[in-house]
């Protein structure tokens, strides 16, 4: 439950002035138009006709936008900007990670939501990706994935990991088990 108060005049486009039910609406509308945002842009990912740039690893080409992954990705976005070997071959290698994690951080930037399978097996991997390339809500998503599971049999390897990947949250949970 959230309370939320606006200050200012009072607006009321139609009905009683109550807003709930209207607000309500507006909810269901503005998901369900974010759920199709996100459909449409996942179809996008790695569809060859408009896509400008390729990702690679362990020999597996995923084709991309520049534009996408740069609004994503500041690290991306610096990468295409600058003159950089990336942006002069429209290609960017990535090495010593799994294909299939790099297909779920790539499905990640274009529709926002993880798959739970890859994220429960990969959670590791995603959340070194996720620091690397500065995804910040693959990261949080990681670091609670990985919380959630976190025991004493583990808590010492999670430790070095949150460290290592500056994930605090992750590190604190570790550190206190």
């Amino acid at each position: 439950y959230c309370e939320l108060t606006v200050y200012g005049t009072e607006k009321t486009s139609s009905g009683s002035g109550d807003g709930n039910r209207e607000d309500k609406c507006n909810h269901k509308t503005i998901t369900r138009g974010l759920e199709q945002l996100s459909a449409k842009l996942g179809s996008c990912f790695n569809d060859q006709e408009f896509s400008d740039v390729e990702i690679e690893c362990d020999r597996e080409i995923f084709n991309c936008n520049q534009l996408i992954l740069s609004i994503r990705s500041d690290v991306f976005r610096a990468m295409f900007q600058a003159d950089m070997f990336e942006k002069r071959t429209k290609k960017v290698t990535i090495k010593d990670i799994d294909s299939d994690v790099v297909g779920e951080m790539l499905h990640f930037i274009y529709t926002g939501v993880t798959n739970e399978d890859v994220l429960k097996e990969k959670s590791k991997e995603l959340l070194y990706l996720a620091e690397m390339y500065q995804l910040d809500v693959l990261k949080n998503i990681c670091e609670d994935k990985l919380c959630s599971t976190l025991e004493i049999s583990n808590s010492i390897k999670y430790l070095v990991l949150g460290d290592m990947q500056q994930a605090d949250k992750l590190r604190r949970m570790a550190l206190k088990m």
